[in-house]
């Protein structure tokens, strides 16, 4: 199948080399046979002017192409180097030594990451556009902020009451002026670009998008062994989140993300490094380049002087949590002492997922990260929050529902680990961005944007879609390079195994306010590879991908179908 794409684009490419040769030939014959066109006193019949000179103006656009015509000129994937590959300590010469060396064990032709590059390239809708969320402005002396997330009561286009179902029919007939012109918020370049696309595909869009699944396929396939070869770096191997994670949750191609973001220009640079080697959620954390930048208080000097007297106290630490979580446990009872014991089945759940380590009694963890001023590990509380209902799911996350067809609903139990009480968050994190979310009037505003590209190009409006596809413990997923800081303390109500136990999360704590940024940086990265390789104009909120498309027959109503 890969070859003969490959056959069929040289075929396409010689056959534009052969036309432009043809037509350069032609232009040279003419211009000897009519010395009008070296020398304008002779005077040609009008009709052979103009069939000379279009000749010729065929044969010029095409030398200055290089080829075919495009709607848009793509600049080359790489030039020399690559940021992601480099960021991991290696770089091309290394990556195409490890595709070589596989190739020639098997006996394939050599491929090397620059010809993967330019494939990958070929495959790019339109060229990306990617920018940063600007800095907020700091506040003058005595100024009120707005308001985040809602507008005071007064000023609410649908009155506020108690009865939703009257609420949702007020606010159906509610009629808003338009869109939020105070919000900081604005549809992303490339959402722009992706729904321009769109509309210039058509009703071929379905077929174009299944094509290029194909395409990425295969482009994947023959960059495994880089990805293989990645991850038998020595660095690689020594994270524990890492190799939890890969081996029992799932698995990263971190090759295929080092190309993507080389071949998209993502400014995230280091987003590959952090698969392999884990994200770090202490110390400081750098600048990804993709989120709002924050500048933190203070300097980098006395944030290490705050961080080592509070690592001093790990110990003494751990001891008292696990006499308070001990004596709550005791004393619980009713609703709280449910919750408690929720909270435990829920983490002792993810123990078996693969998302955290088995429980440790205090003795066990002062053995494996020392005792004393010298404990290396900084442990967590976990609390449950109850909120509301949802219906329960099966092992394979389906929908159970009882025998006369309704949901079989159960607690929704978020569970918090308490990163400020512990001084995680306070102490031992220095963050210099944060996030800039989309708003939940997302569709309005790519509904907005496509209106007024039909307008401009004198379409009709096609009809929008739209679907929220939720990521599977999403924090619990990214790993990190330092497990030591996200352990929780829980107590077990096992049967012979009574008492506070401390959890090794593998993932990222719902907590730590570097979990934000680290976790937040891949959605990122994926809305932009779903806009600039598929035209999907997806954004994201956290860990919910919104995804508006064009409804066209006979074609799954949404992008997320891919």
């Amino acid at each position: 199948m890969r070859a003969s794409w490959m056959a069929r684009k040289r075929l396409r490419q010689g056959t534009w080399f052969l036309a432009r040769t043809l037509l350069l030939a032609s232009a040279l014959v003419l211009t000897m046979l009519h010395p009008a066109i070296a020398a304008p006193d002779h005077q040609q019949a009008p009709a052979m002017a103009r069939h000379i000179g279009g000749t010729l103006t065929l044969a010029l656009l095409m030398v200055a192409g290089g080829g075919g015509f495009s709607i848009s000129q793509k600049k080359r994937p790489l030039s020399g180097h690559s940021a992601t590959l480099e960021h991991i300590g290696v770089d091309i010469l290394w990556a195409n030594a490890a595709l070589a060396a596989h190739c020639q064990q098997y006996g394939q032709p050599v491929v090397t990451y620059e010809n993967l590059a330019e494939d990958l390239h070929d495959c790019l809708a339109f060229e990306p556009v990617f920018n940063q969320p600007a800095e907020k402005p700091q506040k003058t002396p005595g100024e009120v902020g707005e308001s985040k997330f809602v507008k005071p009561v007064a000023q609410r286009l649908v009155k506020v009451v108690d009865d939703r179902y009257q609420h949702f029919l007020e606010a159906l007939n509610a009629d808003p002026p338009g869109l939020d012109t105070c919000s900081k918020y604005s549809l992303p370049a490339a959402c722009k670009q992706a729904l321009a696309f769109m509309l210039h595909k058509g009703t071929a869009l379905p077929k174009w998008r299944r094509y290029q699944v194909e395409k990425l396929r295969r482009i994947a396939h023959r960059l495994r062994p880089l990805d293989a070869a990645l991850k038998k770096l020595p660095a690689a191997q020594r994270s524990e989140s890492v190799n939890n994670l890969e081996s029992k949750v799932r698995q990263v191609d971190v090759g295929m993300l080092c190309l993507l973001g080389d071949v998209l220009r993502h400014p995230d640079t280091t987003l590959p490094r952090g698969y392999l080697y884990g994200f770090n959620v202490t110390g400081i954390i750098k600048p990804s380049g993709v989120l709002r930048p924050k500048p933190p208080s203070g300097t980098e000097q006395t944030f290490w002087l705050n961080h080592a007297a509070t690592m001093r106290t790990n110990d003494s630490w751990a001891d008292n949590l696990a006499h308070d979580v001990s004596c709550q446990a005791k004393a619980a009872s009713g609703t709280h002492l449910k919750l408690l014991k929720q909270t435990w089945q829920l983490t002792e759940a993810e123990v078996q997922a693969g998302y955290s380590g088995a429980g440790m009694s205090l003795t066990q963890l002062r053995t494996k990260y020392g005792r004393g001023v010298d404990m290396r590990c900084r442990v967590l509380r976990r609390h449950g929050v109850r909120q509301g209902q949802k219906q329960k799911k099966d092992a394979s996350g389906n929908n159970i529902t009882q025998s006369d067809g309704s949901p079989l609903m159960v607690d929704k139990i978020r569970m918090i680990d308490d990163s400020k009480r512990s001084l995680s968050n306070s102490m031992l994190q220095r963050c210099c961005e944060t996030i800039a979310p989309c708003r939940f009037t997302y569709l309005a505003y790519v509904a907005d944007e496509l209106v007024t590209q039909c307008a401009a190009q004198h379409k009709a409006v096609p009809q929008l879609v739209f679907s929220l596809d939720d990521m599977k413990a999403a924090y619990r997923q990214v790993p990190t390079s330092d497990p030591e800081m996200c352990i929780v303390c829980v107590y077990s109500f096992a049967k012979g195994n009574v008492g506070p136990r401390f959890y090794e999360c593998w993932g990222h704590n719902f907590g730590h306010v570097s979990s934000v940024c680290n976790y937040n940086r891949t959605p990122l990265f994926c809305c932009q590879v779903a806009r600039c390789f598929f035209a999907v104009p997806q954004e994201h909120y956290v860990d919910d991908y919104c995804t508006p498309d064009f409804k066209i027959a006979g074609a799954p109503d949404c992008g997320a179908a891919m």
